[in-house]
């Protein structure tokens, strides 16, 4: 709980961490889904609805109006498990999803949505074996994941889009993963996931973009994978 006081005369209680329900999500109910966001606005798509099917469709969710709104689809074929990121260049205003997984296998695509026209573009695939089930940080980078062989990768890649481009960087050198969740702490972090066996990973490890170094950070308190960050 927090205290807020005012010279001694109004003191309020509020509480960390409440959860609010929102409108719910108007696609067909899925999972493995996608988003990223941009500005105010959250955008979610693709992932695998009941019964089996993948999908391409894609909603906006306006964090002002708190209301949704459907949105051009993605012009490939339905997948999911893929990654997405936007860039902290505020004049690009784009959001990426790269990678996942439809009925012939891992892809190695990446896709460009801009919000502005409603649209999307192709961009230049990852040079490297196709996969799905990545975890990917603001600027481009695109870690770990499942490769088509069914062995877990911990590769990691950067697109510049200035040049629509990729580069390969360090990997992270724990175990190979998939499924592992992506945050921010004193830098993009990795954490827990499964490897090619789908043990659960509990170890976490830090990326240094300065040096191209990966450092690792405290572990889990027990492995998991398939987690949100």
């Amino acid at each position: 709980m927090r205290a807020s006081c005012l010279v001694g005369l109004l003191c309020s209680v509020s509480g960390f961490g409440q959860w609010y329900q929102l409108p719910d999500f108007p696609g067909t109910a899925r999972d493995d889904a996608a988003a990223f966001a941009i500005g105010t606005d959250v955008f979610v798509g693709t992932g695998m609805e009941v019964g089996w099917g993948l999908t391409q469709d894609w909603y906006r969710f306006d964090g002002i109006t708190w209301q949704w709104s459907s949105m051009a689809p993605l012009p490939a074929s339905p997948r999911q498990y893929c990654s997405a990121f936007t860039l902290h260049n505020p004049y690009d205003g784009h959001g990426y999803l790269f990678g996942g997984l439809d009925t012939n296998g891992p892809l190695n695509e990446l896709w460009r949505y801009d919000p502005a026209t409603d649209s999307w573009a192709q961009m230049a695939s990852l040079p490297g074996e196709p996969r799905y089930a990545a975890v990917a940080f603001h600027e481009g980078y695109v870690v770990t994941g499942l490769l088509q062989d069914g062995n877990a990768t911990n590769e990691l890649w950067r697109y510049e889009p200035s040049t629509d481009t990729w580069q390969q960087l360090t990997s992270i050198p724990g175990t190979p993963r998939h499924r592992a969740c992506a945050a921010n702490l004193l830098g993009p972090s990795v954490i827990g996931g499964a490897d090619t066996a789908y043990t659960a990973l509990a170890d976490c490890w830090t990326y240094d973009k300065q040096n191209d170094t990966w450092t690792t950070c405290p572990t889990l308190p027990e492995g998991r994978f398939g987690a949100m960050c």
